[in-house]
This record gives structure tokens, C-alpha cells and sequence, in this order.
């Protein structure tokens, strides 16, 4: 099936409201919903942008969170699936925990307390504040850049071989 047919499936879908969800916007008409592709003049830093937010990568407006680290299903305005295949984003927030461990590590060398067991404390809780905290900002960049990379590979996000 082609890359068309299969986003002409999913905006059937979303129009007969088979997708469970209702809505955010009702205003959003079938053919804003067909313009809304990876590659509809949106920039790589938009979409990004989008991700840091916590919304769609796609419209902008659909919240990725239904909790704190839970992603939705689907975007609720424009039916987005959010993460296509399980696992797609692991990569990227396996590679950021790491970056930010490893900066967690120069830091204790570049600054050394004077007590010690007061500096692993320190650290600790540290590690805990800024890779607890970041985490939902990291998934939301996580998903929109397999929006951006699904979106390179063909014209309308769907997922490869579907």
C-alpha cells in the first residue's frame, strides 16, 4: 500500500471517530488534517520546538503526556500516533541519560568539596533532580524526532512497509 493510501486510511479513520478519542479542536476540517505532513513547511527546530513543549510534533496543539511520563496513544486534535513502533525512542533517552551522567561526572572532578561524602550527596541528588525532571522534555524531543526521521523516509509519516 502506498505512503498516500495508508494517511488516507488514517484520516478515514480519524473522521468516522474510530480512533476513541474525541478532539481537542473541534475546528480542525478534514483538509487541514490531510496538510498536516512531516514536510509541510515546518522546520526540523519547529517540530523540536514542538517536543520541548510536550505537544504533537505534527500540529503543535494535542498534549504527548496523558501524566507526568505517560505518552498518549494518539494526539487527541489531530490523531497523530504517537509512537508508531514500541521502542523507537529508546535510543535517544538511553543517549541522553548518558550524556547527562557523563556531565555529572566531569562536574565531580572539575569541583571537589571539601568533605567528601557532602560532594556524593551532592551528586546523588543531583542526578536524581536533573534526569528525573528532564525526562519528560527528553521523551518529547525523542518523539519528535522520530516524527522528523519517519517523516525523511516517506511523505507523510506513516511507518516504513505499512
Amino acid at each position: 500500500m502506498a505512503a498516500k493510501e495508508v494517511h488516507m486510511l488514517k484520516i478515514r479513520r480519524w473522521e468516522s471517530g474510530a480512533h476513541g478519542l474525541e478532539p481537542e479542536c473541534a475546528s480542525r476540517s478534514p483538509d487541514k488534517l490531510r496538510a498536516m505532513s512531516p514536510r509541510s513547511g515546518r522546520s526540523f527546530l519547529q517540530v523540536i520546538s514542538r517536543g520541548l513543549r510536550l505537544r504533537c510534533p505534527r500540529c503543535g496543539e494535542g498534549r504527548l503526556f496523558a501524566s507526568w511520563n505517560h505518552l498518549l496513544e494518539a494526539c487527541p486534535v489531530c490523531g497523530l500516533e504517537i509512537e508508531r513502533r514500541l521502542g523507537d525512542t529508546w535510543f535517544f533517552m538511553y543517549m541522553s541519560t548518558a550524556g547527562l551522567s557523563g556531565a555529572l561526572v566531569v562536574a565531580m572532578f572539575v569541583i571537589r568539596p571539601r568533605v567528601v561524602w557532602i560532594g556524593q550527596i551532592l551528586v546523588c541528588l543531583a542526578a536524581i533532580a536533573i534526569i528525573g525532571l528532564s525526562l519528560p522534555y527528553r521523551k518529547g524531543i525523542a518523539v519528535a524526532l522520530d516524527y522528523w526521521i519517519e517523516g525523511a523516509g516517506s511523505g507523510d509519516g506513516a511507518a516504513p512497509g505499512v
